[in-house]
């Protein structure tokens, strides 16, 4: 529980008021409803918004009728989402603080990029245990880890576009194609969709970067979109934390 607590602490110290207001954060509307889709229909369900961030999520899924429960270790994070009127709660993703088979889906956006590889486990140990039987999570992270590599390459040459390695945006833990299945299918998670998507179209070389994504997306593609859930036989869990 110290190891938890510690991790907490600092990630709140991280991701303060100024890491959501000042540090310039592009949040894509149309790459939110892309990723709430996956959980197809949602109306009168309860859904958990885990890593809700100020609530851009949470408030599509309300606007789709759903009942949203907010999840983020920033305690700014989760006033804002009081702000707007949902319920929500500071917690870790490898902890939450919910009964089993609690939710119809999840919403984990933009987050497993934030989280230790040693709690991605956990993390998805905790989903599936908050999830009812017949429930979705919803996935989407990026950037993709070889345009990473690339970036932080390119940005030699290029001050402006400068990425320093395990800290751009305070990602630890970005995914291939490869890794982001191969944990899912560790945590014995089904997959019921992955999509990737195409190099971005503002960044560098996006000309070149566009024409190689279309030919081999697991590459140069930016995007990962995951619907999974719980197969039958991995319902009886318990809480780790």
């Amino acid at each position: 529980m110290r190891e938890r607590g510690c991790y907490g602490d600092y990630l709140t110290k991280t991701y303060d008021e100024d890491y959501f207001v000042k540090s310039g954060r592009e949040l894509s509307v149309s790459r939110i409803e892309r990723t709430i889709s996956l959980l197809r229909e949602v109306t009168a369900k309860t859904i958990l918004d885990l890593g809700c961030g100020t609530g851009e999520g949470s408030v599509l899924l309300r606007n789709r009728r759903a009942s949203v429960v907010c999840v983020d270790v920033a305690r700014y994070a989760v006033y804002t989402c009081h702000r707007k009127g949902f319920d929500g709660v500071v917690a870790v993703a490898h902890c939450l603080p919910f009964k089993n088979s609690f939710f119809d889906g999840i919403l984990f956006m933009d987050v497993i990029e934030h989280i230790p590889k040693k709690l991605v486990r956990q993390t998805f140990e905790e989903m599936k245990r908050t999830l009812k039987s017949d429930g979705k999570i919803a996935i989407h992270t990026m950037p993709n880890l070889f345009l990473e590599k690339l970036s932080v390459i390119y940005g030699m040459a290029n001050r402006k576009h400068w990425r320093k390695w395990g800290r751009s945006g305070g990602h630890v833990n970005t995914y291939s194609a490869w890794k982001l299945k191969k944990d899912i299918r560790l945590a014995r998670l089904q997959i019921l969709r992955f999509d990737i998507g195409l190099y971005p179209s503002n960044a560098p070389f996006a000309t070149i970067g566009l024409s190689l994504s279309k030919l081999t997306r697991k590459f140069f593609g930016n995007d990962f979109w995951v619907c999974c859930k719980v197969p039958r036989q991995e319902k009886n869990i318990e809480n780790v934390c």
